[in-house]
């Protein structure tokens, strides 16, 4: 008997990533020092939200990559966008992830970094594309052996940032 195949709500194991939680703890600290804020005026009091709303903003916000798809979580929403509507994942020119959709549709993948990417399309099934050499790092120096034709260059396919 096979496993039924996971709906969009039910919980998956894969790769999460969050926003560092010294973001909670900082928005706590700024939500204590508003306090006094409130004992001079009472209207002042609806500050204090913008400090809390970070907090539950950490909390609850990130990105779930698994087997199925990905699963993003916003302040007050939630997406799931399974691999076959991704036609690719990309950075934007502020180093944000973002998954491209089939229609030129782009969901922002939150808390993911451009460093992540390979672990993403190794949960997906697919395989990462090899790293490009650091800019400390040269590549290593090969020599053609003497006597063999010169080889022909294989044609490279560019992502561009998506704007």
């Amino acid at each position: 008997m096979s496993a039924p195949d996971p709906s969009p709500r039910t919980p998956t194991h894969g790769l999460r990533f969050r926003p560092h939680g010294a973001l909670a703890v900082a928005a706590l600290v700024a939500a204590l020092g508003g306090l006094p804020l409130i004992s001079t005026a009472w209207y002042t009091a609806p500050v204090l939200l913008v400090p809390l709303a970070v907090v539950v903003w950490v909390l609850r916000s990130g990105t779930v990559a698994d087997a199925t798809g990905l699963r993003v979580r916003a302040l007050l929403g939630e997406r799931f966008v399974p691999w076959t509507e991704v036609e690719e994942l990309a950075v934007e020119r502020r180093r944000r992830v973002v998954a491209v959709l089939h229609g030129h549709r782009s969901v922002w993948l939150s808390a993911v970094r451009p460093a992540h990417l390979p672990a993403i399309i190794a949960v997906a099934g697919g395989t990462p594309p090899p790293a490009p050499p650091s800019p400390e790092q040269p590549p290593p120096a090969q020599t053609p052996p003497a006597h063999t034709p010169p080889a022909q260059t294989p044609s490279v396919a560019v992502d561009h940032p998506v704007d």
